[in-house]
């Protein structure tokens, strides 16, 4: 593992029923995943995400200077 990376725990898991409405470039984030990211992400920590539209949908409506975070594309292949 390199120096500066740090090993990361799920916190929770949720399942949604709707994910286009949860997540998308049209309607941004729902309160129910924003909640959740705002509830297990501190400010300065890096979100992991599966793919990089979701970066760009949750830095657009979640990350502020008052709710700083990294956030990073995880891929799993």
């Amino acid at each position: 593992m390199k120096p500066d990376m740090q090993p990361v725990w799920l916190k929770e898991f949720q399942t949604f029923e709707d994910k286009a409405s949860a997540l998308s470039l049209d309607t941004g984030v729902s309160e129910q995943l924003a909640g959740m990211i705002r509830k297990c992400i501190c400010p300065g920590q890096t979100l992991a995400v599966g793919k990089p539209e979701y970066v760009t949908i949750i830095e657009s409506n979640l990350v502020s200077v008052a709710f700083p975070c990294l956030l990073t594309y995880v891929n799993n292949s």
